[in-house]
């Protein structure tokens, strides 16, 4: 009887012991299972994305929008950064899309690139839907990083390519700090030209 009952208790502890190795096995090919399939869905979201870039600016400019009017800074910048890539070079929209894209940038308070990407835009897009408002913004940058002298600078040209906003880029102008109010003075007394009488 005792060979019988430690031979009981030896199998029940055998099995015991095996079942609690299939279920630990079970649930590690669950979480694994999972994994994947969590992996194999963002593949598929990614693919997804692409797609839809390479195939309908359209649809990638209201994206942007809607994600714009959102205040969605960074889903803004993502699709009007993948609109500029998928559009050719010669597309009028090539140019505004990078613009919108530096105005991300800006809301984002990422203004190095910021004035990269304006810039960009701006030199190589000279012809683009909203160059006035590209102006006004590589102001915007110039303030916020403290160049005020080029934020100056900016503004006459504003000025100067578009007196429609000829009133609102004066008055931004007149906000400047001390620094560009000197600028205006050298501006009409050049060093070495004779003082004007005010």
């Amino acid at each position: 009887m005792k060979k019988n009952t430690i031979l009981g208790i030896v199998v029940a502890v055998v099995f015991c012991i095996t079942i609690g190795m299939v279920f630990v096995f079970l649930a590690a090919k669950d979480r694994k299972s999972k994994r994947q399939k969590e992996s194999l869905k963002n593949e598929i979201k990614k693919l997804h994305r692409k797609l839809a870039f390479t195939s309908d600016p359209e649809r990638n400019m209201r994206r942007a929008q809607e994600a714009e009017g959102k205040a969605d800074w960074g889903n803004a910048l993502y699709y009007y950064r993948y609109l500029a890539e998928s559009l050719q070079e010669t597309d009028p929209r090539k140019g505004f899309s990078y613009y919108k894209e530096a105005q991300c940038y800006f809301n984002l308070n990422d203004y190095s690139r910021a004035r990269r990407t304006l810039e960009y835009a701006l030199n190589h897009y000279p012809d683009m839907s909203q160059t006035d408002n590209a102006l006004f913004l590589m102001a915007q940058i110039y303030i916020k990083v403290g160049e005020f002298t080029n934020a100056y600078k900016t503004y006459n040209t504003i000025i100067r390519l578009y007196p429609y906003r000829a009133e609102e880029a004066k008055q931004l102008q007149q906000q400047l700090p001390e620094a560009t109010k000197k600028l205006q003075v050298e501006k009409k007394n050049p060093p070495g030209a004779a003082p004007t009488k005010p």
